[in-house]
């Protein structure tokens, strides 16, 4: 089989795919409630079939990624596409692949089912890496804001006004983002603390919500955040040194590995041509 026909092989599977998907859309929007949303002035508001479709695929959008979104700041639609250029890319590079190493025309739509469903289960994990990432820069962010409030709150300024000056001393994304989530207490009429609890589990960051826990515990005791600020600041950071060795033991631990295998594969590189000569010239 030549390279020119595998790949003309998966490129009529995918024309294939696309038939299906087509065929599976969900049904046009009547002409005359188009024309009639358009001379209303809400053209805007007219729904495509791909804006359905790409509806439908998000209101499934599993619940485990969803504070993943919107630490990213990313809607559920917006990841539904990214999911489908995953898949897409997925397929096209198995197709690809397979046509290189000659495999046969029967396996090339297996390959590119298996290379899509791949790409549309990659993305979840390369979302989760990225928020995981985000979550490790809002923990030292939120440090260094806690122990900026209770400086602040030494200093003889109001505790609810010197948290909320301490996050808008900053312009880091981090910072950005709690103040809008103390913005948005302010605004409902409700305290700082639960507007932070609020924002720790859209986003399912536990430092956030511990902390929003601990203010809420000094209030109701009627005392005052400064030390409970601090401790929680002094605790982020031995968690922050924790993770950092732990990073650099595992970093280490795989170059280990690595080298390993380099010099078992060097060895035996050596070694065999050399034993092979020995057996060859005894014989």
């Amino acid at each position: 089989m030549t390279l020119l026909a595998a790949i003309a092989a998966g490129l009529l599977f995918g024309v294939g795919v696309t038939a299906v998907l087509w065929g599976l859309r969900p049904p046009l929007a009547r002409l005359d409630r188009q024309v009639d949303a358009i001379l209303a002035g809400q053209a805007a508001a007219v729904e495509t079939p791909w804006r359905r479709w790409r509806d439908q695929l998000a209101a499934a959008t599993p619940d485990l990624v969803r504070p993943d979104l919107a630490l990213l700041g990313r809607t559920t639609q917006d990841f539904v596409v990214s999911r489908l250029l995953w898949a897409a890319g997925g397929l096209v590079t198995t197709v690809l692949v397979g046509g290189l190493v000659g495999s046969p025309p029967l396996l090339l739509p297996m390959a590119a089912i298996a290379g899509a469903v791949g790409g549309w289960v990659v993305s979840v994990q390369a979302l989760h890496d990225r928020a995981t990432k985000r979550r490790r820069t809002l923990a030292l962010a939120l440090a260094s804001w806690t122990q900026m409030s209770a400086l602040m709150i030494r200093a003889g300024i109001k505790d609810e006004q010197a948290m909320r000056r301490a996050a808008a001393a900053g312009d880091h994304w981090t910072f950005r983002l709690l103040t809008s989530a103390m913005d948005r207490a302010v605004a409902n009429h409700t305290e700082l603390w639960a507007g932070l609890d609020e924002l720790g589990r859209q986003t399912d960051v536990a430092e956030i919500r511990q902390l929003a826990s601990e203010l809420r515990l000094t209030e109701t005791a009627g005392g005052t955040p400064t030390d409970a600020l601090l401790a929680h600041a002094d605790a982020l950071r031995k968690d922050e040194l924790a993770n950092q060795l732990s990073s650099a033991k595992a970093a280490k631990l795989k170059q280990d590995l690595v080298l390993g295998a380099l010099g078992i594969i060097l060895v035996l590189y050596v070694i065999y041509p050399t034993v092979r000569t020995l057996l060859d010239s005894r014989m």
